[in-house]
């Protein structure tokens, strides 16, 4: 399997919009993201967020989407994010390397995110693994687990296995207790 951190966009408040936005509804460079609040044992809630995801796969490499399509695919939101520019800029990290100036700082690998994952929170206090649709993506809350085909188990025997108590008790002694209770 291959294990990913979620997407980190740099500016949560700015490139993640709640699902009820109007601005986020009617595109398709919106995409459904879950955070690790949402992950229950064997379930999740449906997001109540939209991440602004300007990027594809071509010839398995997430690129961006160029300035003019982006803006073309999403002309209300670009227009928050032109207005934000100098903020978004201003992260020196970001303005020196060389990403374009409307990207997310870590998109992470697009085919993580449209494929049958398990997916985690990073922070719990108890073993809550479920699997992920699809087209659903996932913040900087969460981590996610990829299945390789067929060479180890699906991703729902992954939950189940997860989920496990012995899985919990062996997770708790081996991972790093964090405050109240939690571990990573």
């Amino acid at each position: 399997a291959e294990i990913s951190e979620g997407v980190v966009t740099g500016l949560n408040d700015l490139y993640l919009l709640s699902s009820s936005d109007s601005v986020a509804q009617s595109t398709s460079v919106f995409k459904p993201c879950l955070r690790g609040r949402d992950i229950r044992r064997f379930s999740y809630t449906t997001p109540t967020e939209l991440l602004f995801y300007p990027y594809e796969d071509r010839a398995s490499r997430t690129v961006p989407f160029s300035e003019q399509r982006a803006k073309g695919l999403a002309p209300e939101f670009f227009k928050i994010l032109t207005k934000n520019k100098d903020r978004i800029l201003g992260r020196g990290y970001f303005a020196k390397s060389s990403k374009k100036w409307f990207e997310l700082w870590n998109q992470r690998k697009i085919r993580n995110f449209e494929s049958e994952k398990v997916v985690t929170p990073e922070l719990a206090d108890h073993s809550r693994f479920s699997v992920a649709n699809p087209g659903i993506y996932y913040g900087d809350t969460v981590c996610g687990i990829i299945p390789k085909g067929s060479e180890g188990p699906s991703a729902h025997s992954l939950v189940t296995i997860l989920n496990s108590s012995i899985v919990q008790w062996y997770y708790k002694k081996a991972t790093v207790p964090k405050a109240n209770g939690f571990f990573i």
